[in-house]
C-alpha cells in the first residue's frame, strides 16, 4: 500500500488516530475552516469484498441519525483509498476508562447504559444488528461526556443476505453472545442486548462475567456460562436485584433475555429506586438518555461501588 495521502478532499491529513485490522482513522482539518475537524477512515484493503463491506458500513451509519451514533458525512474513493469521512470525538472508547478490577463510578456505568442502549434500539428499530457491542466501540467524548456508538464495520442488516466468503464468525471475543460465537448467520438484534450486558457486567465490576473467555467455536476458553454474581468479584453496596438484570441479559437462550435495551435499562432503574429511595435520580425519561452528570469528560461520581 502506497503512503498515505496528506490531504482528501478538502481536509488536509494531520495525524493517525486509530487502527484497526483493515484500516486506519486519521485526524483530518478543512482546508479553510480550520476549526473544523473530521475523522477520515483509510481502508487499507484493495480485496473486492472488504471494499465491499466498507461501502456498506458508510451506507448504514449514514442512515442511522441519532445523537448516540457516529456521524457519517462522506464516503468516495481517492486511489488507492477508499475512504469515510465522520465525526470527529474527542476522547476515546469506554475500553481505555475501564481498569481491571475497578468498577466505574455507578453513574457513569448507567449513562453509558443508556446512551448505548438507546442508540441499540434505534438501530433495531431501522433493522440494523450491530454485531460487535464493546468498549472498544463505544466513544466517550472528554468535555461534554456525550457518549456515542461506532464502528459498523460488521452490521447486519435484517431481512438482507450478509457478505460470501467473509462470512466467518467476527467481532470482539469475550463480548460474543453464544449464538453468535457458533455462526455469524444465527445473530439477532437480541445477541446485541446480550453483548451490551457483558459491557455493563463489566462496568460494574472491572471484570468480565465469567473466569474464562467464551468465544469463538475452536477457542480454548471454554463454555457459556452464567455470569458470576457481582459480590464474586467484590462488588458491594448493589442490590442482588441488579444481579438477576444482568442475568436476563446475559441469558444463554435469547428468547430468555431483555426483548429491548430499553426493557433492561427501565428494570435496572426501578431496581435502584427501590434500593435507593425516592431521592436517587435514575429514571429513564429523556432527560437520563441525554444529559451526562458532568460538564467535563466521564462524568464523575461521588458514589463509587465498593470493592
Amino acid at each position: 500500500m502506497t503512503s498515505v495521502p496528506q490531504r482528501i478532499g478538502n481536509y488536509q491529513l494531520e495525524r493517525q488516530i486509530g487502527k484497526g485490522g483493515m484500516s486506519e482513522v486519521w485526524l483530518g482539518r478543512h482546508r479553510s475552516l480550520e476549526n473544523r475537524l473530521i475523522a477520515i477512515k483509510l481502508l487499507l484493503s484493495q480485496d473486492s469484498e472488504w471494499i465491499e463491506r466498507f461501502t456498506r458500513e458508510a451506507n448504514i451509519t449514514s442512515r442511522l441519525r441519532h445523537e448516540h451514533i457516529v456521524q457519517i458525512f462522506d464516503h468516495g474513493y481517492q486511489p488507492p483509498y477508499h475512504y469515510t469521512i465522520m465525526e470527529y470525538v474527542v476522547g476515546g472508547a469506554l475500553r481505555g476508562l475501564i481498569r481491571p478490577h475497578q468498577p466505574l463510578p455507578l453513574d457513569q456505568a448507567l449513562y453509558v447504559l443508556r446512551c448505548a442502549g438507546t442508540a441499540l434500539d434505534y438501530a433495531h428499530a431501522h433493522g440494523v444488528i450491530h454485531r460487535d457491542v464493546s468498549p472498544g466501540n463505544i466513544l466517550v467524548e472528554a468535555d461534554s461526556g456525550r457518549v456515542l456508538l461506532t464502528d459498523f464495520g460488521i452490521a447486519r442488516e435484517a431481512g438482507k443476505a450478509g457478505m460470501t466468503t467473509i462470512s466467518k464468525v467476527m467481532g470482539t471475543p469475550g463480548y460474543l453472545s453464544p449464538e453468535h460465537a457458533s455462526s455469524a448467520t444465527a445473530v439477532t438484534h437480541l445477541s446485541d442486548i446480550f453483548s451490551l450486558g457483558v459491557v455493563l457486567y463489566e462496568m460494574l465490576s472491572g471484570a468480565l462475567p465469567w473466569e474464562h473467555n467464551p468465544g469463538m467455536a475452536d477457542s480454548s476458553g471454554g463454555p457459556f456460562t452464567a455470569p458470576l454474581p457481582l459480590r464474586a468479584r467484590g462488588v458491594a453496596g448493589l442490590p442482588p436485584d441488579v444481579d438477576r438484570v444482568l442475568q436476563t441479559m446475559l441469558a444463554l437462550d435469547p428468547a430468555k433475555r431483555y426483548p429491548s435495551a430499553r426493557a433492561a435499562i427501565e428494570e435496572l432503574d426501578q431496581v435502584m429506586t427501590r434500593h435507593n429511595g425516592p431521592t436517587q435520580v435514575v429514571g429513564s425519561g429523556p432527560s437520563a438518555h441525554t444529559s451526562p452528570p458532568s460538564a467535563r469528560g466521564m462524568p464523575r461520581s461521588r458514589r463509587r461501588l465498593r470493592h
